[in-house]
């Protein structure tokens, strides 16, 4: 096995930029064309083919995990890893990384990172459900060159553009092509529109439908609508936390919407109807039971929201009365009477009251 490292020169700590630099420059002493003096086009070869396999994250990756396996010395590695805990913690780390990349199956190596997003929706559309547009930025494979990296891609010759190679009599058996990345293109030549990254960023535009209900917080997932894997059908997903804002009017409990409502000392004494405006603009009319008092909560099932079985919740009212502006100061006194024995639940004092606030407003 070539230590590629080795034949670049470089440090196995090294980025990618020292890698390029080491690559060019012995590239350019190498070259048949641009050095008089004969070289070993073998020579020539392992440095291209030790540049292609660093200058990738996914194979240098593998590449990581078979050296620290079969070309470190054994009995130095091992010596230096036991006595050193940053060493173990390199070694544990660089064998998890490329074991797990060399292992792994290959839809899993192949797929598209997941992309979340987090919206503010009205009230209203947590009450009443709606579509929510998304615009967003996404990382594509490049158009041009169909995520191969190259200016004149052609179906890679090891896998036939399978993009993974089959182990015939193993059934399932397979392994990504080491060839072409799993992308099933390879080619010769940098694309100029990706500059051989194979991926572009593209704003991409889609909806998200809101369930009735929906609650702040809430995660929703869009399939396939996060960033492009490496072939057609491994697209990461899209999640989007929805956060909602505030009503002026009402708010929320569970699956119970709550509201304030005032009405008038007429209504409060006898009952009657009163419309309200719901927060999807609705208008419904409600009928108020009699012996009302500030602080009553009435209860009208079917109008909150619903919950996860479809059933919607409850509208909880909690009502203020209002006075007349005529209203003498005995007959106020009265009002505050006949509140105190509602609350107390004195029902014959409170019937005694109402009769008397009664003919005073007739």
């Amino acid at each position: 096995m070539q230590d590629h490292y080795r034949v670049l020169g470089v440090s196995p700590t090294a980025d990618r930029e020292a890698i390029r630099a080491a690559y060019r420059r012995l590239v350019r002493e190498s070259h048949p064309d641009l050095n008089q003096t004969p070289v070993d086009s073998a020579q020539f070869a392992n440095l291209t083919a030790a540049y292609r396999v660093l200058s990738d994250p996914l194979s240098r990756k593998r590449f990581d995990a078979w050296r620290l396996l079969l070309l470190a010395p054994p009995l130095r590695f091992f010596l230096r890893t036991l006595q050193e805990p940053q060493a173990r913690r390199q070694l544990a780390d660089r064998l998890s990384d490329g074991l797990r990349t060399i292992f792994a199956r290959p839809e899993e190596r192949l797929a598209g990172e997941d992309l979340t997003l987090t919206r503010t929706i009205e009230f209203a559309d947590s009450y009443r459900g709606g579509h929510l547009p998304l615009v967003y930025e996404r990382r594509v494979r490049c158009a041009t060159c169909h995520g191969s990296g190259r200016a004149h891609p052609e179906a890679c010759p090891l896998c036939n553009g399978a993009g993974e190679i089959r182990f015939p009599g193993l059934a399932g058996l397979k392994k990504i092509c080491p060839r072409c990345g799993g992308r099933g293109l390879s080619g010769h030549g940098r694309c100029r529109d990706c500059r051989g990254a194979g991926w572009q960023n593209e704003k991409t535009t889609t909806t998200l439908r809101l369930p009735a209900g929906i609650t702040d917080g809430t995660r929703l997932r869009l399939k396939e609508k996060g960033h492009q894997g490496a072939r057609p059908g491994s697209d990461g997903q899209l999640f989007v936390e929805i956060r909602v804002s505030g009503s002026l009017h009402f708010s929320r409990q569970g699956d119970e919407l709550l509201a304030e409502k005032v009405v008038p000392l007429s209504i409060a004494l006898t009952g009657g109807q009163i419309a309200l405006a719901l927060p999807d603009q609705s208008v419904v009319e409600l009928d108020l039971p009699a012996a009302l008092y500030p602080g009553r909560q009435v209860r009208f099932p079917g109008r909150g929201f619903p919950n996860r079985d479809g059933r919607p919740g409850d509208l909880v009212l909690t009502l203020e009365v209002s006075l007349p502006d005529d209203l003498s100061e005995k007959a106020r006194r009265t009002v505050m009477h006949w509140f105190d024995a509602l609350r107390h639940g004195r029902e014959e004092k409170a019937a005694r009251l109402a009769e008397v606030l009664t003919g005073a407003l007739e």
